[in-house]
């Protein structure tokens, strides 16, 4: 009994992490062969356990067998490095904390008949594991969803360390619970305490991230639709005039009318139509904000003397809305237009934007010219803006809630920007 029960209690430790791992972390793989690679290595570690304890032989990797597993964490869970070994650690830490403390009140409370000691270190972290396991598969999954949700690499390095510092910690305490009780038992509930408090203050400041980047978001989403906001204004206002005006005209026409001054009415005609023309807002598609939004950058690039060229298809109804399309277009061209009036202008000074649904997806591109210098590694585009690239966030924001990308390509003279979006 003792045997297998001082072997069953870090397993049991190790497997309830495990279950934590897959309930809440989303896996490369499928639930059958994570249990399996997992089930295996349980098993391999359970029975050399055994035979070790069984023949009284020594084993000086056990403090750190816990360690073997995490490249298979790694392996087998989605998410950044550091975000797997926290996600290894923390739980299996505090799955820790939780059963320690049964062990020392066993040590106090019963007798030293070895059967009711070792099976109360048998039942009590059973039961205890098994409410945490519990709250674990109600609240886990969210809960590891707001912790991951924000931080990068360099950021979770350091959470990943704390995790990594309070399970060696706790591990390096295990051996001297009979000679310090109180003092060990002070420290579990320490480091308990820590890993809550380092869980709750990471969700805040990764709110809080995420406030400050949705407000700075709102104000590109503003600043992105203010061209074609004032355009559609200053047409309900030119139109306003142009029908206060009107019955002006038809008094001038039916005068001439009656004076027979038939050439002048042709004439006159023809002014009022191409006055009426310039005031109109070219179709593209189907979408009036989208075709306000396209015209306000084609009297731009008109004013800068950049060609510009629209080919549009719009997608399937309550796919993709005109607020998001709006978005995508306005910061794409916005770019293209600071990158050609960059070029030389000896060289072609041109902007094609194209759109159209295809096979389940929707495309989205706008190729245009350059000077041919970036700011980049050679593979990753880095802005130049004090904005910090607001306008790129904003596009990479809606591609992920379409499942989809946002892909630069550029040579020496072209630039071209990918937008593709998964039709739902």
């Amino acid at each position: 009994m003792k045997e297998i029960t001082t072997t069953v209690f870090p397993v049991f430790v190790v497997f309830t992490n495990f279950f934590v791992l897959i309930l809440c972390l989303p896996r490369k793989k499928s639930l059958g062969f994570t249990l399996f690679v997992f089930g295996a290595i349980v098993a391999a570690n359970f029975i050399a356990d055994i035979f070790i304890a069984r023949f009284g032989l020594t084993d000086p990797t056990k403090p750190f067998r816990s360690w073997i597993y995490l490249p298979f964490i790694i392996l087998l869970f989605k998410g950044l490095t550091f975000q797997k070994v926290f996600g290894y650690f923390a739980p299996m830490t505090f799955a820790a904390t939780l059963v320690l403390p049964f062990e020392m009140l066993s040590r106090f409370l019963i007798p030293l008949g070895e059967f009711w000691y070792w099976l109360a270190m048998l039942v009590l972290p059973t039961a205890v594991l098994s409410v945490y396991l519990a709250l674990v598969w109600r609240y886990g999954r969210v809960l590891i969803e707001r912790l991951f949700s924000f931080g990068t690499e360099k950021e979770w390095a350091l959470y990943a360390l704390s995790s990594v510092i309070c399970f060696i910690v706790l591990s390096s305490v295990y051996p001297t619970l009979a000679d310090y009780t109180a003092l060990v038992l002070l420290l579990i509930f320490f480091i308990a305490w820590f890993l809550v408090m380092l869980c709750f203050a990471i969700i805040n400041t990764h709110e809080k991230t995420r406030q400050k980047y949705d407000a700075d978001l709102a104000r590109e989403i503003i600043s992105s639709g203010r061209g074609y906001y004032d355009k559609l204004t200053d047409m309900t206002e030119e139109l306003h005039i142009l029908r206060h005006d009107y019955k002006h005209h038809l008094t001038s026409m039916q005068k001439m009318i009656k004076s027979g001054y038939n050439e002048e009415i042709r004439d006159y005609l023809e002014t009022l139509h191409g006055d009426i023309d310039g005031k109109a807002i070219n179709d593209y598609c189907q979408s009036r904000v989208v075709n306000a939004l396209l015209d306000s950058f084609s009297e731009t690039c008109q004013k800068s003397g950049i060609e510009f060229s629209v080919k549009i298809i719009l997608p399937p109804p309550e796919t993709i809305d005109d607020y998001e399309l709006c978005i995508i277009i306005g910061n794409l061209l916005e770019n293209a237009i600071t990158a050609c009036l960059r070029t030389p202008e000896s060289e072609r000074q041109y902007i094609e934007i194209s759109m159209r649904p295809r096979e389940g997806q929707y495309g989205i591109k706008v190729e245009n010219s350059f000077d041919g210098v970036l700011n980049n590694d050679g593979k990753t585009l880095f802005t130049t803006k004090p904005d910090g690239g607001l306008g790129i966030k904003s596009i990479l924001s809606i591609a992920r809630h379409h499942d989809g990308e946002y892909v630069p390509v550029w040579d020496e003279k072209k630039f071209s920007a990918f937008v593709v979006l998964k039709i739902k």
